[in-house]
């Protein structure tokens, strides 16, 4: 198999990229572990050693993210939006690391300030203390353009609203359990 070349892994890195061209990165870079691999350390400014001059950071820490296919927060490489609320958006990513896909969640800039930072990583705090079969495991917390991300599992499913429409929901408690 083929890998792609680094210029076409810092561009993709830097979102210089075209979409089309961003895209067929991506497609690739989602089925090669070693282009994975590349990628992540990349984004993390770790080879070579002229790639210092990869800017993954805003030259403004208040811009609003850019979440496109391609973006880098952290180590994780995002692949499509999954959802947004009043508070925050949720992304399928890479964790080129690891070689699997994780959802990212982060607060949007302008909502809610330092209060909605901290709010975000207490519920990371509280549900990695967590290990229970109807909560997502929290993998990975930090900060990207000056909001708090938290990287957790990924899990394929309808969304909340789809199940409260389907009814009424039935909760019960039994022997210390949900």
């Amino acid at each position: 198999m083929d890998h792609l070349a680094e210029s076409t892994v810092v561009a993709l890195v830097r979102g210089d990229l075209v979409d089309s061209d961003r895209e067929a990165a991506m497609r690739h870079v989602d089925g090669c572990p070693s282009c994975a691999e590349l990628l992540g350390a990349f984004a993390r400014g770790q080879r070579p050693a002229d790639t210092s001059t990869v800017a993954t950071q805003p030259e403004h820490a208040d811009e609003a993210p850019a979440l496109a296919r391609g973006t880098v927060v952290d180590r994780y490489v995002v692949l499509e939006p999954l959802g947004s609320g009043g508070m925050g958006v949720v992304v399928a990513a890479l964790d080129p690391d690891l070689g699997r896909k994780v959802a990212i969640k982060l607060i949007r800039p302008g909502r809610g300030g330092a209060e909605a930072r901290t709010r975000l990583l207490r519920e990371a705090q509280a549900l990695a203390k967590l290990s229970a079969r109807n909560v997502v495991t929290v993998f990975d917390v930090g900060t990207w353009r000056d909001q708090v991300f938290v990287a957790m599992e990924l899990v394929d499913g309808e969304t909340l609203a789809q199940y409260l429409a389907r009814g009424p929901v039935l909760l019960a408690f039994h022997r210390g359990t949900w």
